[in-house]
């Protein structure tokens, strides 16, 4: 499906409930965050609980042609990724509550930033999406939140210190280096003192997981397509472990765009480019799909 057709299968609803600003936080805001997410997981199936209208999904086939999977099983990667957020959060004393300024930066149709929608004020969520179409799709299914367009490099429209997260899943996986050392400068322009920008990056785990897909490949057995054009791209894996331990963010580019590819990032390859103004003060690397990397403001 090419994405001017995702575009125009996504019905625009014209049911969205006007009459209250946050109907999410006044209803939703005294549940425990599993409660919630069989929330949005049943409104997939039924966007209309409790009086409210909730956000609509886009069709499957968008979905997995973003992030791989689609519906429930996408509904539970957000949510894996939005409670490690904040258990970060808490363990470095920044609250995500009402009031809390949140940019969800490459949100693509919006399936991140609906994890936060029970606990934070509307008004104090933000997406922040260069593909046009995608912007059009997520705005179109869930117009409670204020989906920004921007280009693929900074600067953004947001004033100086407006933030007090920021969260990119999957995004940084995908950029070459100089260009993610670009938008963490942005990033310290945006985000308060004090506050948490949140990246993810593929890490050794996936390295050893293409070490044992390559095996496979060698031996005859069908891998799966993304692999399979990892693999390809990379060259040497035993080259690029040794980069990557030794504190180089190694971008790999994909062959159809030079600009697009895997991105490998370690704690120390994570502080060569966070800049003056950004610290590295955690790491996950096992709890995710993906590493985290936690940056604070200073």
């Amino acid at each position: 499906m090419a994405d001017s057709d995702a575009v125009s299968s996504v019905d625009v609803p014209t049911d969205w409930n006007h009459y209250a600003p946050d109907p999410f936080v006044e209803k939703y805001a005294g549940l425990d965050d599993a409660a919630w997410e069989a929330r949005i997981v049943a409104s997939i199936d039924d966007p209309h609980q409790d009086g409210i209208a909730f956000p609509r999904f886009p069709p499957a086939a968008l979905q997995e042609r973003v992030h791989g999977h689609a519906d429930a099983s996408a509904v539970r990667e957000a949510f894996e990724f939005h409670r490690l957020v904040k258990a970060f959060a808490a363990k470095l004393q920044v609250e995500i509550g009402r009031d809390t300024m949140i940019l969800d930066f490459g949100s693509g149709w919006g399936r991140i930033v609906r994890t936060f929608m029970a606990k934070t004020a509307l008004k104090n969520l933000f997406g922040l999406e260069p593909n046009p179409l995608f912007v059009q799709v997520a705005r179109a299914l869930n117009p409670y939140v204020a989906f920004v367009s921007g280009a693929y490099e900074p600067p953004t429209v947001f004033g100086d210190r407006k933030f007090d997260v920021v969260v990119a899943w999957s995004v940084f996986t995908h950029l070459p280096t100089a260009l993610a050392r670009q938008w963490l400068e942005e990033f310290a322009r945006i985000v308060k003192p004090g506050g948490l920008v949140f990246v993810t990056a593929w890490g050794e785990r996936f390295i050893d997981q293409l070490v044992a897909q390559k095996k496979r490949m060698k031996a005859g057995v069908e891998i799966h397509w993304f692999l399979k054009q990892v693999i390809e791209s990379a060259g040497d894996l035993d080259q690029l472990r040794a980069r990557h331990r030794a504190g180089e963010v190694v971008f790999v580019p994909s062959a159809q765009d030079p600009n697009y590819g895997d991105t490998f990032m370690s704690g120390k390859g994570a502080r060569s480019i966070a800049g003056s103004k950004l610290v590295l003060v955690a790491h996950d690397d096992h709890a995710i799909a993906q590493d985290l990397l936690v940056y604070r403001r200073s």
